[in-house]
């Protein structure tokens, strides 16, 4: 039975059901349609550990595409839950994981505005993103340090087992992206995905009333900025990449 060669483990809102869907519309590349929950407990009212890895692996023989040379499984709570780690490496200790990272105000933020589309009777009421994050702080928080999380998985893998991703970099230019993403998994790279330009899971709100409210507080996002900017100067060190706009919207001088 085919056990996964590829696992995407999140961060959630930040691009994972797009990169789930370029996946699965590369010929060489089989993918489950649905996010699987298989590793992870945490939240989660469809966690099928308990099942068995026979279940798991099962799963992938009932889905595998005809022609695929590699295969696995997205889903974004993976990077969240504290014993998905240790789990993926007893189950497929030599699998590659996929990690996508987003400024943490733009990836609550995309939380609120999902909330609001799931509680349609909050729509046009006065709900906002700062009550939105009081009953939520785990949006937040400690999941917002982004370098913890990912040093969690080091443990376990080595280093270029690991494609770490920025959200800055798929809207800016997601084909480059995915391109990465299929040479990392061995594929052929020059594939281009009906997907690859589209935006997929967007969280567009109909109602204009409440899109007028809609506004990401400055206060907020200051405080968000004061929360993780140490740890986004670490985190971008880390990535070797420069994070000085994330939770300010403003490039630190002399970057």
């Amino acid at each position: 039975m085919p056990l996964p060669k590829f696992i995407g483990i999140g961060a959630p809102r930040s691009g994972t059901r797009w990169l789930a869907q370029c996946l699965a519309e590369h010929p060489e590349v089989s993918i489950p349609p649905e996010e699987v929950y298989f590793f992870t407990t945490r939240r989660v009212v469809h966690s099928y550990w308990e099942r068995g890895v026979e279940w798991y692996e099962q799963l992938f023989a009932q889905t595998m595409k005809a022609g695929a040379v590699t295969w696995g499984e997205v889903t974004p709570t993976y990077l969240l839950d504290d014993g998905a780690a240790e789990r993926i490496h007893r189950v497929v200790p030599d699998v590659k994981l996929i990690c996508v990272l987003r400024d943490q105000s733009e990836r609550a933020y995309s939380w609120y505005r999902f909330f609001l589309n799931v509680n349609r009777d909050l729509y046009d009421s006065n709900y906002s993103f700062r009550r939105f994050l009081t009953y939520h702080t785990e949006v937040y928080a400690q999941e917002g340090l982004y370098l913890d999380l990912i040093l969690r998985y080091l443990a376990y893998f080595p280093r270029d087992s690991v494609l770490i991703l920025l959200y800055d970099d798929l809207r800016e230019s997601p084909l480059s992206v995915i391109r990465k993403v299929y040479e990392f998994l061995g594929v052929d790279a020059g594939f281009v995905p009906p997907s690859g330009e589209k935006r997929i899971n967007d969280t567009a709100l109909v109602s204009s009333t409440t899109q007028s409210n809609l506004n990401l507080d400055p206060e907020m996002r200051a405080r968000m900025h004061e929360i993780y900017e140490a740890h986004n100067r670490r985190l971008g060190g880390f990535l070797g990449r420069d994070l000085s706009l994330w939770n300010t919207g403003v490039r630190a001088p002399g970057r």
